[in-house]
């Protein structure tokens, strides 16, 4: 009898997963290394999805870290809420533009809800480089 409601769990289980809408792609890609400073962020979804919140932080990589600022966690980063361009709408797609960025590393966070009710959530990160 364990193995059945085993074997059940198992089949159910990938069904369920594809009833969210996870992020299909992203412009920039994550783990891309950009030469130019992008304008605008992409993010596209398998189905139809609502934005609740997208973050940018950012650090300049010209900056050192001093030891302590490493200890302390006072590097000098940079955060950007970008809720302010999020439609209430349900959207595959979301094209929201960014501040003015300069060399360095940074992380998108992204928060959203399926059509079906399901919160979603993730990130990715990208590089810009000098030319």
């Amino acid at each position: 009898m364990l193995r059945i409601g085993i074997l059940i769990i198992l089949i159910m289980l990938p069904l369920q997963l594809n009833a969210h809408s996870p992020l299909e792609f992203s412009e920039p890609k994550n783990g891309s290394v950009l030469n130019a400073i992008p304008e605008s962020l992409l993010l596209s979804f398998k189905s139809p999805t609502k934005l609740i919140k997208v973050s940018l932080n950012g650090k300049d990589s010209k900056e050192k870290d001093t030891f302590f600022q490493g200890l302390f966690k006072s590097n000098k980063s940079m955060e950007s809420v970008l809720n302010d361009q999020i439609s209430t709408e349900f959207a595959e797609k979301f094209v929201l533009k960014l501040p003015p960025l300069s060399v360095g590393h940074f992380k998108v966070k992204w928060r959203a809800m399926s059509e079906d009710g399901h919160i979603l959530k993730g990130d990715f990160s990208f590089i810009i480089e000098e030319n």
